[in-house]
Order: C-alpha cells, then sequence, then structure tokens
C-alpha cells in the first residue's frame, strides 16, 4: 500500500511538472543553470581546464585546450551572460576563452570550429568583443588547411588506418568557415565549406534521411568505407550524430538558404522526429536490438533541439517548432541534475556504443542554446514589450514583404535615445540602423537587405523605457 501511494504521489508530480506554463519552466531552469554553474565556477577557478564529461558519480573529467570540447564550457558561460542579463557571466566567460587562444593555429583536426566557434564566436556575438575577430579568422584559415580540393571536403581525423575520414559531425565545423567568407576572410571559405556539405550529402546521408558516421575516401574522392566507430553498427544510425547532421545542414541554410540543404536538414528532421520515443529523448543508437535497455543520448536530444527551433523557421512548417518543444520540455523535467551531485546541468548523455549514461559538457551547451532560441521565438509573438509609459508609436514596415528595401515609420512624443537594429529570426543583431538622440517627431528609417538572403527579419525598436519588435519578411 505504502508502494503504491508513493507511485501515486510521484505520477502526479510529474504530471504537474509537465503541465506548467513552457515559459514558466524555462525561466526556473534558466536559473536553475546559473546557480549550478556560479556554484562551479566559485570552487573551480582554473581556466586551463576545461570540463568534458562526468564520471559515473557526475564530477567533470576535464580536459585542456587542445581537447575537442574545450570551447563548449566558455560558451555556456557566455550563452548564460545572455539568458540571463546579468554582465558577471562575462569575466569568467572571457577567463575560460582567452585559454583557447592558442588553439587559433592548431590545424590538427577538425574540431577547432567547435573550439574557437563555441568560445571567441559566442563572444564576439554575445558582447561585441570585436578583438576575438582576428583570432576567428586565423582559426578559420586553420581549418582550411585541411580541405583537399580533390576530394571536395575537409579531413576530420589525422589518426587511425583510414585514408580520408570524414565524419558527419564535421558538418558543425563548416560554420567557421562559413562565418569567416561573411566576415572578410577568403571567399574560399565558404566554397570549401560547401563543397564538404554537397559531398557529404552524397556520401553520408542515405535516402531515408538517416545518417553514416564515417566515410573514408580514396585519393580521389571515391568511397572506400560507410561505418560508424561510436554507434552500435556500420548499417545503423547514431543518434548523436543524426544531430550533428541535422544542425551542420540547417546552418547551412542559414548562411547559403540553398534549398538542397534545406531539402536534406528537413528530410533528417523527419527521420530523428519519427524515431524518438514517448519521452522525445533518443536512445544513443536509432537501431540497438536491445532498445529499451540501452543508454539514453540527452546530448543527441539537445544538439537536435536547437536545430529544430532554427529549421522551423526555414521551413515554415509548426511541427519541428513543435518537436523542439516537446524535447527542451522533456529536457527541463526529466533530465536536469537537480537534486543530484551532478556537476553538469543535464544527466544521461552516452558518448558511445558501450558507454555508461553520464554529464556532457556538449549536452549542456547546446542545451542552453535550445533554453535561447525557446526565448527568441516567444519574443517575437510579443508585439510590444512595455518597460514604463508609452514613448513612442511604431509601425509595421512598409512595404512587407519587400524587395530589397523597406521604411519603417516611428514617432516620438518626446526626445530621447533611440536605438532601431535588424536582428535575425533567433535575436542575433545583423546591423545597426540608428543609435543615437532624437528630438520628439515622426521618423522613417529606410532599410536596404541588400546583400541580406532571402527570409523573415525582426527590426527591434528599443528605448531607455520600451521595446518594441516587429517581423519583417525580404523577398529577393
Amino acid at each position: 500500500m505504502q508502494k503504491m501511494t508513493w507511485i501515486l504521489l510521484l505520477f502526479f508530480t510529474l504530471t504537474l511538472v509537465h503541465a506548467q506554463p513552457l515559459d514558466h519552466l524555462v525561466d526556473q531552469t534558466i536559473e536553475y543553470s546559473a546557480r549550478h554553474l556560479e556554484n562551479f565556477t566559485g570552487y573551480h577557478a582554473d581556466s586551463t581546464q576545461h570540463p568534458k564529461v562526468t564520471d559515473e558519480y557526475g564530477t567533470w573529467n576535464m580536459t585542456g585546450r587542445s581537447g575537442w570540447t574545450s570551447g563548449f564550457f566558455a560558451g555556456c558561460l557566455w550563452i548564460l551572460s545572455d539568458l540571463t542579463k546579468e554582465s558577471k557571466w562575462q569575466e569568467p566567460a572571457e577567463r575560460w576563452t582567452l585559454d583557447l587562444a592558442p588553439e587559433q593555429y592548431d590545424s590538427g583536426d577538425h574540431d577547432i570550429g567547435f573550439r574557437i566557434m563555441c568560445s571567441f564566436g559566442q563572444g564576439l556575438r554575445l558582447a561585441s568583443r570585436n578583438e576575438y575577430k582576428s583570432v576567428l579568422l586565423n582559426a578559420a584559415e586553420s581549418l582550411a588547411k585541411r580541405y583537399n580540393a580533390r576530394i571536395g571536403c575537409i579531413r576530420s581525423w589525422s589518426w587511425g588506418s583510414w585514408n580520408f575520414p570524414v565524419i558527419i559531425d564535421n558538418m558543425m565545423n563548416l560554420e567557421l568557415l562559413m562565418w569567416s567568407a561573411a566576415h572578410g576572410g577568403p571567399a574560399e571559405h565558404r566554397d570549401m565549406a560547401i563543397s564538404h556539405a554537397e559531398k557529404t550529402l552524397q556520401s553520408h546521408v542515405r535516402e531515408d534521411g538517416s545518417t553514416f558516421h564515417v566515410v573514408d575516401f580514396d585519393n580521389n574522392g571515391n568511397i572506400l568505407s560507410q561505418e560508424t566507430r561510436q554507434g552500435y553498427a556500420d548499417s545503423s544510425t547514431w543518434s548523436r550524430g543524426q544531430a550533428w547532421g541535422l544542425y551542420g545542414y540547417t546552418m547551412m541554410v542559414r548562411y547559403t538558404r540553398d534549398q538542397q540543404f534545406l531539402d536534406t536538414a528537413i528530410m533528417m528532421a523527419d527521420y530523428f522526429i519519427s524515431r524518438l520515443p514517448a519521452d522525445s529523448i533518443p536512445f544513443y543508437d536509432f537501431d540497438d536490438p536491445a532498445i529499451p535497455r540501452v543508454p539514453k543520448d540527452a546530448s543527441a536530444a539537445a544538439i537536435a533541439c536547437a536545430a529544430l527551433y532554427e529549421l522551423s523557421e526555414y521551413a515554415g512548417n509548426p511541427k519541428y517548432l513543435g518537436a523542439a518543444r516537446n524535447i527542451l520540455r522533456s529536457l527541463m523535467t526529466r533530465y536536469l541534475s537537480e537534486g543530484t551531485l551532478y556537476e553538469s546541468i543535464l544527466r544521461r548523455a552516452c558518448q558511445w556504443k558501450g558507454d555508461i549514461e553520464r554529464g556532457a559538457i556538449y549536452a549542456d551547451y547546446y542545451f542552453l542554446e535550445a533554453l535561447q532560441r525557446e526565448q527568441a521565438v516567444a519574443t517575437t509573438r510579443i508585439a510590444s514589450t512595455p518597460r514604463g509609459p508609452n514613448a513612442f508609436v511604431l509601425g509595421q514596415n512598409y512595404p512587407n514583404p519587400f524587395n530589397t528595401r523597406t521604411t519603417l515609420p516611428i514617432t516620438l512624443d518626446k526626445s530621447m535615445h533611440i536605438k532601431v537594429s535588424v536582428c535575425s529570426v533567433l535575436g542575433q543583431e545583423l546591423e545597426v540602423l540608428l543609435d543615437r538622440e532624437m528630438a520628439a517627431g515622426s521618423y522613417h528609417v529606410p532599410w536596404s537587405a541588400a546583400g541580406y538572403p532571402t527570409g523573415s527579419y525582426l527590426i527591434r525598436v528599443e528605448t531607455p523605457q520600451r521595446v518594441n519588435v516587429i517581423k519583417s519578411l525580404f523577398i529577393k
């Protein structure tokens, strides 16, 4: 009887948690994550050591700056500074970031993209650390050294018995090259990234949208083998690899608006979603015959979740936003480390076949990014966020949709400082149109979108008293 009482109590507790509004859960999770990381940085101040994965008891195993995961912890701190709007996170974020500076010249593997983009890239994007730009450009040059024009790909690993191995994970690190080409680096960096993505589409992505983990090429770019190193079998689909690919192709859509990349991302997303169990968190491999008696992988869930938020905007299909929110809710209600001794935010990530469930820093990073993207989506649904008495009137930009040029009407009822900026649908500031003191009156702020890809954009108007956000559609 007592056992049944506890089971019923647990059931109703979980039901109540699951029934909470998503925005409340997000706020609570951000608060928990901030407390958790503040506690960890309070007793672990050595910024030359970077969390990687936990042991079975939840204690972080650390890595030096050359480890493939070394950029994620600094990235967590940068994202947390954005989630909380508290500048106190920027000092530790900068310390852990600056330790990675020597890695900008490391061309020893493709993971320089993870190390530098997640740390210096986030610092530049979220905190305007403009001095980080040169580090990112140098890192892109280092990654470009691994490109083989005959094969059309960037070599992933320099070890092992393979001739020229390319792993699906490598799709993630193409962002460093795409970013470089868009910010003063060689145009060839973009060409390399697109070539790699196209070759990976042909060699790694199966007809049903699932993926191979490792493909080995001969010196002419012909396939020698298609296999796995971390999944159940060569013919199976390693769930984190599927998530890496989904995220990578979605990112390529952001930079190129290429239909073949969008079609690939949609196909991979559909496969991932269709194979999820009831709690929306995948097992480490979709095809292990021992399911459900195998480890879950919260890291695959977090990576895919972040990707699905972005894909939902490009695909114009609400099912991807719905899937992202289902995964996020499950991670927040069932996979947090709250109430345990784990130093990670999430529990139950699995590195590879035969490994145990544990915390992983890349799971935490993409989980925080998913929270950030949920915040951005929620913000776009609010036309006006009052901060005090009405001080201006913002009209819809016209024309909308528009081709190349549009105009934003603003009326100020008193003199004030006003900032008008163009942002991506995920809230990333792309361009500042106006940032100065303005007298009372009516104004028409023009925006030329020449050079931007077709898509939806946010126009954000901010004064000391109020913030308004409107959505605008640019069609070439």
